[in-house]
């Protein structure tokens, strides 16, 4: 974060003797006095997207790029900063610039360095500026008279979506994932519950009405407008100034690395780049609160897709804005997220980080679902002491041994990674003898698959493991590794 020292007076706060900007009804709760004033990298900008951004004078001392950025570090004899910005700006060494802080993004500190002011999402005059998405009791069928849970696309939940969270919705086809970003964005109505935005039932709302953008499989351009038009169109709707809508048009076409693009028809462009445009009409709109994703890259060559990807990461952290990102592919929804919602049969199964989704999978479909192989998901039996699966038995950790003891279903299932189970050639106290039936060399590791008893099972094991079709090995399953299910769900230890 950089660091530049200013003064509060009973009227404005003044930097030096040319930046001054009048105090912002937040700023009015300091006491006058000296402070220090931070401001993030990536909100400072060459253009200003308020009218009322604070604008210094500065010089260039230095312009790296780094790949899609570039981190240029400006001066003045009053200040020194760094800038975090999305595309390539070469710039000589002393050449003069005009740099924007958006005066609602300051953090504010006494001279004890204690944080005394954060800064907040200004209000855009609507009623509908969101601080969060809570899906409330909510619950959506297609069928105008559902007599039961196979009837309804989503089946009761609640959910939270923060603001400012990068999320990933993911699941299979059919699980609901479109349909809970439908009724989100407001084309659909949900049959039971509410949503609301930062605590406001907005039901009824339009999706204009809901500050959200929406981005498609499918790319929503008009073919006949150049990329100008078609990013300038939603501020025209919204009676934005000639002058506003060049500057924000030429700031998120340099963001999206566009600006090559922007007087040529929609028509003349590639899948990604339309794509991007889409993308842009959503991201043009200052009062946006939240921009959601139907598996956008759908349409996009494999080789492209982590550049997008890595450029919708880049977006969100420079936007600080609500991303919610539908998929059914978990790398794509790992590399974007920073927590996952996974989906299935119209109920969210786990929301967490991808490690907790890898590690811990609260739902035996998650642990199927994630991973390359699946989680071994195995039926088994309670005995003493633990389960047993043909004449199989796992001992279980003796918290789990008590609690399903307590539990009277019979639905009852252990899971363990591939990448958790332990091989060996000789066996000791606690391997199972088992037999290689395949290998499956992958170049940096191979996928062993392997007969216990009945069941088999997959093991990920490094490149250099070597055995052959038929053989005998050993099997060891750790016990902080081995998870237990009954009816489908984590049994967890209590606290």
């Amino acid at each position: 974060m950089n660091m530049i020292r200013g003064r509060v007076t009973d009227t404005e706060v003044t930097f030096d003797e040319y930046s001054h900007h009048a105090l912002t009804q937040e700023l009015r709760t300091l006491t006058p006095g000296d402070y220090w004033f931070g401001i993030r990298p990536s909100h400072i900008a060459l253009v200003p997207a308020n009218d009322d951004d604070l604008e210094m004078s500065m010089e260039v001392a230095l312009s790296e790029i780094s790949g899609s950025e570039t981190f240029m570090h400006v001066e003045n004899s009053h200040f020194e900063m760094v800038m975090q910005l999305m595309g390539v700006h070469q710039y000589h060494t002393g050449a003069p610039v005009k740099v924007y802080l958006p005066i609602h993004k300051l953090f504010v500190f006494d001279n004890v360095e204690q944080l005394v002011h954060t800064y907040t999402i200004p209000d855009s005059g609507s009623d509908c500026l969101m601080a969060e998405i809570q899906l409330k009791a909510l619950a959506h069928s297609y069928s105008d008279t559902p007599t039961g849970p196979e009837d309804y696309a989503i089946r009761q939940l609640d959910h939270v979506w923060h603001q400012g969270g990068a999320y990933a919705l993911l699941g299979p086809s059919g699980c609901g994932k479109s349909t809970m970003l439908n009724i989100i964005s407001g084309l659909i109505q949900p049959s039971e519950g509410d949503v609301l935005f930062d605590g406001k039932r907005v039901n009824e709302l339009s999706p204009r009405d809901r500050n959200i953008a929406q981005v498609f499989q499918f790319p929503v351009v008009y073919d006949s407008m150049t990329v100008y038009e078609n990013l300038a169109f939603p501020l025209k709707n919204n009676k934005v100034s000639a002058s506003k809508i060049k500057t924000r048009v030429l700031e998120i076409a340099q963001v999206l690395e566009i600006e090559d693009k922007l007087y040529k028809k929609a028509k003349n462009l590639t899948a990604d780049e339309k794509q991007k445009v889409s993308m842009g009409r959503g991201l043009v709109r200052e009062d946006v609160s939240a921009i959601l994703f139907d598996e956008p890259l759908t349409v996009i060559d494999p080789q492209l897709k982590w550049k997008l990807r890595r450029k919708l990461k880049q977006i969100h952290e420079q936007f600080d804005i609500t991303m919610v990102y539908v998929t059914h592919d978990q790398l794509e929804a790992s590399t974007f997220a920073d927590k996952i919602a996974v989906m299935y049969g119209g109920q969210i199964v786990q929301f967490g980080t991808p490690t907790e989704l890898f590690e811990a999978p609260n739902h035996t479909f998650v642990g199927y679902f994630i991973g390359s192989p699946g989680m071994n998901i195995v039926e088994v039996e309670r005995c003493s002491g633990g389960v047993v699966f043909g004449s199989t038995v796992l001992p279980l950790v003796p918290w789990q041994v008590d609690i399903l003891q307590r539990m009277k279903s019979d639905n009852v299932k252990i899971g363990i990674r591939p990448e958790f189970i332990e091989i060996s050639p000789i066996p000791s106290d606690d391997t199972y003898e088992a037999q290689v039936l395949d290998v499956e060399d992958l170049g940096t590791y191979k996928n062993v698959t392997v007969q216990l008893g009945e069941q088999e099972m997959k093991v990920r094991q490094n490149e250099e493991f070597e055995a052959d079709i038929g053989s005998q090995i050993y099997l060891s399953f750790p016990k902080q590794w081995l998870m237990l299910y009954v009816d489908e769900f984590l049994v967890q230890e209590q606290h």
